[in-house]
């Protein structure tokens, strides 16, 4: 799939957690040496989360962008391109106020983190941090349960596994996310990252899948359980992004449906009280909740 290039208040905007989010809690390695006073006054300074957003688009721009030099290897390969000169050099070229971009500095890195070890360490946080993970999820969520009214629960899987696959493809910080992940899979930090946003993820999509499945009048199979559901799927939902990322286009199967709506269309009457021929044609029973605060069982990470 063609990368982007990404401008930087979207970009900014693209790597936003939740509305008064504490920073302070993500930026573990800030003047490591000071009073906690200290460091959470530079951990929450802007200037400290645009390092990361630099770096983390430099990254994207160096591995993801077209003509992109991608090479895998150790971590000090991969991660090359983001010394404090570097930043420097590409707030310059990117950030649109002058004044923002001369704060960015070399000088203010060092005051900051001091070595590069400790700000790549507080880069992947700020990554891979949940409410990342989080805000995205609740857009497609939104959008599906959106949708659900006007559609059978056959169009509905065609047209919501076509939104999520797109979304997911077309995000920048999931393709970060995964780019890293599989070049530095044994290492324990991006383990625990990965590890615990997996455990959000799959909480999440099952409470959205009992939702909706229930709203168009489906029970589980004995044995079966939403979290069952919510993995089988986000099983497939992985293996088929494997296989679109290296293409042009999402793949299909003979009838014209994606790869990931065909397979839930298989797996469905087995894990769920419905035969494959009420599919297409069963419609919503009662209307959907959206997931809010209230509803949504994701538990603290």
């Amino acid at each position: 799939m063609r990368a982007e290039l990404w401008e930087w208040q979207e970009w900014c905007q693209r790597l936003l957690g939740a509305p008064g989010e504490d920073l302070s809690q993500v930026f573990s390695k800030v003047k490591v040496h000071t009073l906690r006073e200290t460091q959470v006054k530079w951990a929450t300074d802007k200037r400290t989360r645009a390092f990361c957003d630099l770096a983390l688009h430099l990254l994207y721009e160096h591995h993801f962008a077209d003509g992109a030099r991608t090479t895998l290897g150790g971590e000090v390969r991969l991660f090359r391109n983001l010394g404090p000169e570097d930043l420097m050099r590409h707030a310059a070229r990117i950030v649109p106020d002058a004044r923002e971009a001369e704060q960015l500095d070399r000088q203010r890195w060092l005051d900051t983190w001091r070595h590069q070890a400790a700000f790549l360490d507080d880069m992947l946080a700020y990554l891979f941090r949940p409410s990342v993970v989080q805000r995205r999820l609740a857009v497609v969520h939104e959008v599906l349960v959106t949708m659900a009214p006007q559609m059978t629960l056959a169009q509905l899987i065609r047209e919501g596994t076509q939104t999520e696959l797109q979304s997911t493809l077309a995000e920048p910080i999931v393709g970060l996310q995964t780019f890293i992940q599989a070049a530095l899979p044994r290492q324990p930090q991006i383990q625990r990252y990965v590890h615990a946003t997996e455990n959000m993820s799959v909480t999440q999509w099952a409470r959205l899948y009992e939702i909706v499945f229930s709203g168009y009048g489906l029970g589980l199979r004995a044995g079966v359980t939403w979290m069952d559901i919510a993995r089988l799927f986000g099983t497939m939902i992985e293996g088929v992004l494997l296989k679109a990322r290296t293409h042009d286009h999402l793949p299909n199967v003979s009838n014209g449906d994606n790869t990931l709506a065909a397979a839930i269309f298989a797996m469905l009457p087995t894990l769920c009280t419905i035969d494959r021929a009420d599919i297409d044609t069963r419609t919503l029973r009662h209307p959907l909740p959206l997931l809010t605060a209230s509803t949504d069982p994701t538990p603290a990470l």
